[in-house]
């Protein structure tokens, strides 16, 4: 019998499935809808305790009237908890605090032969690490205990452009050692006149006033072009629903609901100039259509769940194209490219992150 765990979410409207290339569909089987499991169970100084089905943006609404928030955050909220632990989940606090499978206490687990188990890393660690980011191949994730820091108010974020890529992965993994910045990612960045790629580093602290970043202290020896320096400084709940207004101008462009091929590769941080530079030479900004593509480098030593498959050096890059195509392109040729760089990314010592479509994986792929 096959079973598939359906986490879903919505910034407006029903909810809607986050499936990966359909990884939440079945044939022939049964779908269980993640919203029966959206309880937030107790919210406490350093843990909350939710269901499944629960997502990120009501976990932190509920933990931010507590003065509390996750360590890590995906981007995009409307996402089931249970959803994000079965992939990992990744963002711009893992520098520090690894996945968001890290930062999972417990978890209670249905397994294959019906039994409800609870587990932890002291309590059937075997199925404890087999579940997080596991894909959904063993058991069913229906309530986690997730792990909660004091939040702070405000957020200010610094864009710093780039026009050499060796300059910008050498920033990028300087600030990353040196700790100045509580979030960190990135993004290839059209030029305006259409000629190529820019590097955006996207770097901010979050703070409560009366204490603020000295700005000049947090930006020295960085070697982006300062000419292009954007600021801005925001609410911490302003910031981590940034993307919800972007989610709006897309469904106003009937761009939500159509076919968004995306991709998640991981390579070694001494291979990020080479793999960035290939693929910023095959990319071209309409192979993103109204999307975007992220990049970030991480720690591997902040991970500790073995299912979350990453490169096997101290530091890595994360890639992420967010493709939002428009009407009439040619998905097949997206998929053919995701699967080009994702070929790219593994002969270069890369894993792909389980999320994103990439076409015709074998068994030999998917044991790699």
């Amino acid at each position: 019998l096959t079973i598939a765990m359906n986490g879903q979410g919505s910034t407006a409207g029903p909810p809607e499935s986050h499936s990966n290339y359909g990884q939440a569909l079945v044939d022939g089987g049964i779908a269980i809808d993640a919203k029966g499991l959206s309880a937030i169970h107790h919210v406490r100084d350093r843990v909350a305790d939710v269901g499944a089905g629960v997502t990120w943006a009501e976990l932190v609404e509920a933990a931010a009237a507590a003065g509390r928030t996750p360590p890590v955050l995906p981007d995009f909220l409307h996402l089931s908890v249970g959803g994000t632990l079965s992939v990992g989940g990744t963002g711009g606090t893992m520098q520090r605090h690894g996945a968001v499978v890290d930062t999972v206490r417990e978890l209670e687990v249905v397994t294959g032969r019906g039994d409800v188990v609870t587990c932890s890393r002291h309590r059937r660690r075997d199925l404890f690490d087999a579940v997080l980011a596991g894909a959904g191949q063993v058991g069913i994730i229906v309530r986690a205990e997730v792990a909660l820091v004091p939040i702070e108010s405000r957020a200010v974020i610094f864009n710093l452009y780039y026009d050499d890529l060796a300059a910008f992965v050498a920033d990028q993994l300087l600030v990353m050692a040196d700790e100045r910045f509580t979030y960190q990612e990135g993004q290839l960045a059209p030029r305006a006149d259409g000629s190529g790629w820019r590097y955006l580093m996207e770097v901010g602290v979050y703070y409560s006033p009366p204490d603020a970043p000295d700005q000049d202290r947090l930006l020295a020896g960085l070697s982006d072009d300062r000419a292009s320096l954007e600021v801005v400084d925001q609410t911490y709940l302003e910031w981590v629903h940034r993307v919800d207004p972007v989610v709006a101008i897309l469904r106003d462009a009937g761009l939500w609901e159509l076919p968004k091929p995306w991709v998640s590769l991981f390579v070694p941080a001494d291979r990020a100039d080479e793999f960035l530079g290939q693929v910023a030479a095959q990319l071209d900004p309409a192979h993103l259509g109204a999307g975007l593509a992220t990049v970030f480098p991480f720690r591997t030593g902040t991970l500790h769940r073995p299912r979350f498959e990453v490169p096997r050096s101290r530091r890595a890059f994360q890639l992420t194209l967010l493709r939002f195509p428009f009407p009439g392109s040619d998905i097949d040729g997206l998929l053919a490219q995701n699967r080009g760089f994702h070929d790219l990314a593994v002969g270069l010592g890369g894993k792909r992150y389980i999320i994103g479509a990439v076409p015709d994986l074998t068994r030999e792929d998917w044991r790699a």
